[in-house]
């Protein structure tokens, strides 16, 4: 068991003996996003434990391949406006939380990767701050194409801790580790996280879930998207005030987040989808618990609606605040959900399914 700071230091630099890159070779990852099931313990400030989560098919990818500059490293994110050129000095320098794409420069930053490459990131169209885990996907990706590129193989608990210490570590950051975990595992899984003594773990726990369960929930799941972005960050402090106040509403929030896993985990042992569905809805009475702004009016509205139409189950994604909401519709009612959906101003489906693998990376020769 590691510190931190000790982990830190055994991951980073990634690239201690030289690039392993040939000249027009591409180097690629992809990662799946998740549905969020439960969340919030695997946060230091909540003192860790059991989350749980399916991976889902909405993915981000990074590329990685020699630039055209050997004097900087490049890092375009062109669906998202962001085009990042590091010299050797803003590689160097430890960037500030405040500072713009303060993520991808504390990443590159631990990475200390060789001048002269190029790295593209894309989510394929889901939006920002959706709630699903976007940037830690993207996190994953970007790691695990360096690692690739610096010769290192990283263990699936090495890789979700680098993709999350330059978040946590270095920009100071409040972050669980279900969002990494299920961009490297993929599946359906309890992330089982523990703090104490200054160190952080986490383990993986697959859940042995039915192929009748799974292929119902992907039948029945529906993402709707608010399309008013968040910080988690932000979202996390104001969550974790309340409960370190003691407000009885936070308190049993937590409470029955505790116990919605267990349900959870009870569920899919049985391949009960009515039982699926009850500890959906207990995680989002959790959610409405946490903190007022949790479950915009708007939000509340649309599952009102969705349930007179056939939906069992529904939670916000993530750190909530305007992000997305996972239906679980039955199946035979997901084309009226939809339909009605489709129809309401201010939201967005995105098409999900449930994902079965986890992080990949293959390399190719690109022409031209």
């Amino acid at each position: 068991m590691s510190t931190p700071a000790a982990r830190f230091s055994e991951l980073f630099p990634l690239f201690r003996d030289g690039l392993r890159l040939q000249p027009g070779e591409v180097i690629l990852a992809r990662a799946p996003m998740r549905w969020m099931w439960t969340g919030w313990r695997d946060v230091a400030r909540g003192g860790g434990g059991d989350c749980s989560n399916a991976a889902v098919t909405a993915y981000a990818f990074t590329t990685l391949k020699q630039g055209r500059d050997p004097e900087m490293v490049r890092l375009v994110a062109t669906d998202v406006g962001i085009d990042l050129r590091l010299r050797a000095g803003d590689l160097a320098r430890p960037p500030r939380a405040d500072e713009p794409h303060a993520l991808l420069r504390a990443l590159l930053h631990a990475a200390r990767p060789p001048l002269g490459i190029e790295l593209t990131c894309t989510a394929k169209g889901i939006p920002a701050a959706t709630g699903l885990g976007t940037s830690a996907a993207i996190a994953v990706t970007i790691i695990q194409v360096l690692a690739e590129a610096a010769g290192r193989a990283l263990s699936p608990i090495d890789l979700i801790h680098a993709a999350r210490l330059p978040e946590t570590h270095l920009l100071g950051l409040s972050c669980g580790f279900q969002d990494q975990g299920a961009a490297v595992h993929g599946g359906i899984a309890n992330y089982r996280t523990r703090y104490g003594d200054g160190v952080e773990e986490v383990e993986i726990v697959e859940l042995e879930a039915g192929e009748q369960l799974i292929d119902t929930l992907d039948a029945g799941l529906i993402v709707v998207d608010f399309g008013q972005p968040h910080s988690s960050h932000e979202a996390h402090l104001g969550v974790f005030e309340r409960l370190e106040e003691g407000h009885p509403d936070a308190l049993r929030a937590f409470e029955l987040l505790g116990e919605a896993e267990a349900a959870y985990h009870a569920a899919v042992a049985r391949g009960d989808f009515d039982a699926f569905a009850e500890a959906q809805n207990m995680t989002w009475e959790a959610q409405r618990l946490l903190h007022p702004s949790m479950i915009l009016p708007m939000m509340r509205d649309v599952v009102d609606m969705s349930r007179g139409l056939g939906v069992r189950g529904a939670n916000v994604n993530g750190a909530g605040m305007g992000g997305t909401v996972t239906l679980l519709a039955e199946p035979d009612r997901v084309g009226r959900v939809i339909r009605a959906l489709q129809n309401v101003s201010g939201v967005t489906l995105l098409q999900c399914g449930i994902e079965r693998r986890g992080v990949c990376c293959w390399r190719r020769w690109a022409k031209g």
